[in-house]
């Protein structure tokens, strides 16, 4: 049982984090898309206050998975060292240049385009290591050279990130801005959401055609029913996005939806591997480090988590409501 538990904490701290950071990458994706320095610094300081506790929860998770699954741990790091490794040269990136923007006068493109191309290269490099934990991790360790290859179903899996990522990004700014600010994100949701829903439509075809494993899954007795009510769920949740993005009055609506779509399918992709810990090489049970292991973490997770929980629901309470226009507290002295 503890083995399940402490995996599910894990599969709920990676799925925070895509809300939370998602939001955050999301943001500094279209940054390099809005029209003027006015509406960017909007943007900014409508995370500013979010950003760096939002990458606690990626913390959070693999120092967990680093203790209760030591053997995940090292065999999907192994082949996936590369784009690990970029995903983390692209938030360091995007963390100095959303510091050095605020105060920058003749380098503040270069900032700019920095912190929008470290938003780009982290979505997508997360992507690519969801492609291919979908396909299956091999379970022995292979040689460097061999650590990780790329093939185009990663690569459309991070295509599909990045415009996730801006969907959610895109229904922040209508959230949390007003004005110009808030008239761009909504004019950019439309072509994001079209990117978004072709990748997804073009990855869930491809995924079981590719995969046998997920066909098994997908297609059998009686999970293709929960499959089906995913699928369907998903695309209410999307056409009810689509009609929101000019018709709702309720500003929050669209950030409600693109977390519900994130929600499901995620929910999809658990589903997907379960119960499996290493796709499809081993079970979150066979996985487990051993019961001591387990229990030390656990007190860990006790510890840690009421923390995290409690300062990020005071943050958002105390920073909720919109950035307002003309208003401007980003790279003030």
């Amino acid at each position: 049982m503890l083995p399940y538990l402490i995996f599910g904490l894990i599969a709920l701290a990676l799925l925070m984090y895509v809300l939370m950071d998602g939001c955050d990458l999301g943001v500094g994706i279209l940054f390099l898309i809005a029209p003027r320095d006015q509406e960017r610094d909007k943007m900014m300081e409508s995370i500013m206050p979010f950003w760096d506790s939002n990458e606690t929860w990626l913390v959070f998770g693999g120092v967990t998975l680093f203790g209760a699954f030591p053997i995940i741990y090292a065999s999907a790091l192994q082949v996936l060292y590369v784009p690990v490794m970029v995903m983390l040269f692209g938030l360091v990136f995007r963390g100095i240049a959303f510091e050095f923007r605020a105060r920058a006068t003749f380098s503040k493109a270069l900032w700019t385009w920095s912190f929008g191309l470290g938003s780009i290269v982290t979505a997508f490099t997360q992507g690519m290591m969801l492609g291919r934990l979908i396909q299956g991790l091999p379970l022995q360790p292979l040689p460097f050279r061999q650590t990780f290859t790329i093939s185009l179903f990663p690569l459309l899996c991070g295509l599909a990130m990045v415009a996730g990522y801006s969907l959610l990004g895109a229904a922040w700014l209508v959230n949390k801005t007003d004005g110009a600010t808030q008239t761009f994100a909504r004019e950019v949701s439309r072509p994001v959401w079209l990117l978004t829903m072709a990748t997804f439509v073009i990855a869930g075809v491809w995924t079981p055609l590719s995969v046998p494993e997920v066909a098994r899954r997908w297609f059998a007795f009686p999970q293709v029913f929960l499959f089906l009510g995913l699928a369907v769920s998903l695309v209410a949740a999307a056409l009810a996005f689509w009609r929101s993005i000019w018709a709702s009055r309720n500003d929050a609506r669209l950030l409600r939806l693109a977390i519900l779509m994130t929600c499901l399918v995620s929910a999809g992709v658990a589903a997907t591997i379960w119960p499996y810990a290493l796709p499809y090489r081993l079970t979150i049970e066979d996985a487990a480090a051993d019961p001591i292991s387990l229990r030390f973490v656990l007190v860990g997770i006790i510890v840690v988590l009421p923390i995290v929980v409690a300062y990020q629901l005071y943050a958002y309470r105390v920073f909720a409501g919109k950035v307002r226009e003309g208003i401007f507290t980003y790279g003030a002295p």
